[in-house]
């Protein structure tokens, strides 16, 4: 009997394959990369959104004074504005409400859709009232800050001219 040997197959050795990845270190970099942008982002819409707040209420209490004024100049008769600067709102005096008729007229500019804060308001007798006389005109000189964040804007109208500009401070 005849011993053939066979052919012995070739040994395939194990190699090690290299799969593509991330290193602990760059995975690190590229985080604190991501955080930092997230961080300026944040900061920029947080400052943006203060802004817009600042404007919407600047803009809403000159329209209520326009209102009020014209109002006035209308039924030829006195209009009343009542600033409350602890609670941050202000009050027309004898017009229907926002809600109801039979509620006062009263606009919280720390509540929605505001959120901003008066942080301080001026009048020539210090009283924080401003009454428009039958022709529109302005009892006194008025000057109402309003802030959210870093944001500000001041709404004022003058006893002369009886002309509301809202200015950045």
């Amino acid at each position: 009997m005849s011993h053939h040997s066979r052919p012995s197959l070739p040994v395939r050795r194990a190699r090690a394959t290299l799969i593509p990845a991330f290193s602990l270190v760059e995975l690190v970099v590229v985080l604190a990369i991501i955080s930092i942008g997230s961080g300026v982002a944040i900061f920029r819409f947080a400052s943006t959104s203060a802004r817009y707040r600042v404007d919407f209420a600047a803009s809403r209490l000159r329209h209520d004074l326009h209102l009020l004024q014209a109002r006035a100049r209308a039924a030829g008769d006195a209009r009343t504005l009542r600033i409350n600067a602890a609670s941050h709102a202000y009050e027309l005096v004898g017009e229907p409400g926002l809600q109801r008729a039979s509620t006062p007229f009263t606009v919280r500019l720390s509540e929605e859709p505001y959120g901003v804060r008066i942080t301080g308001v001026q009048t020539t007798d210090g009283q924080g009232v401003l009454v428009f006389d039958g022709w529109g005109q302005p009892s006194q000189d008025l000057s109402v800050t309003i802030a959210a964040g870093s944001a500000s804007r001041t709404v004022s109208i003058d006893r002369i001219g009886g002309v509301v500009v809202v200015a950045t401070p």
